[in-house]
């Protein structure tokens, strides 16, 4: 199971800005191009202009500018590269610190920049469960599954949601999967135990509090529940 669903003892997960995940998206970025080199660009070739040093200064420059973007591609992106990062990086700290609405932010610019990530999606439904924005939430997460259908976070989050929201049988639907992808996951054995115990299927309850018990004994949670 990834470690977003690996806290057993409440309904916490981490977000997961990977280095790796964003190494994998860096070629979905090569269409884009640097506002402020643009910007720069208009500039110098306006001074040109009006300037009065001649057409052929300004042809040259602009071969030149032609023949650095074909020997280096890749130059004028790399400020895109470090802001997906960044976008991760802040809304996990955020997040750790219980600012779930910046980290929201955050991940939603990493979106922007990372269209196709399913990780930044999951971490977006994440915060914003944890900011109790539910609808939302249940959004990003069928996004997030929608583009990596194995993601089971995705389903133990939207299970959580679900259970919060009263919503028994959609949450236990959702965190049956969980424990049927990932037989070691505590975490949603015990919320899938709680939401049988609310619709009052005590017999499914102790026996899946039985379950998470044998995976893991000292857990606190099951033992005191």
């Amino acid at each position: 199971m990834k470690s977003e669903i690996r806290n057993p003892k409440s309904e916490k997960a981490r977000p997961q800005p990977t280095a790796g995940s964003a190494a994998k998206l860096s070629p979905k970025l090569s269409g884009r191009t640097s506002r402020c080199s643009c910007h720069l660009r208009i500039q110098v070739f306006g001074f040109l202009r009006t300037s009065g040093i001649g057409l052929r200064i300004s042809v040259a420059f602009g071969a030149v500018l032609l023949v650095v973007a074909l020997l280096f591609p890749t130059f004028t992106f790399a400020a895109d590269s470090v802001s997906l990062d960044t976008c991760r990086q802040l809304g996990k700290a955020c997040y750790e610190n219980d600012d779930f609405t910046s980290a929201a932010g955050h991940f939603r610019r990493a979106i922007a920049l990372a269209p196709d990530s399913a990780t930044d999606y999951f971490n977006l439904g994440l915060v914003l469960m944890r900011a109790t924005d539910y609808t939302n939430a249940l959004a990003a997460l069928d996004k997030a599954e929608q583009l990596d259908p194995k993601l089971l976070g995705a389903q133990y989050i939207r299970g959580i949601v679900f259970k919060r929201q009263g919503e028994f049988p959609k949450a236990i639907e959702n965190l049956k999967r969980v424990v049927a992808g990932d037989s070691q996951c505590v975490g949603a054995y015990y919320n899938l135990a709680m939401c049988y115990k609310s619709t009052e299927q005590y017999s499914n309850a102790i026996a899946t509090l039985n379950a998470a018990l044998e995976r893991e004994p000292n857990t606190p949670v099951v033992t005191t529940s």
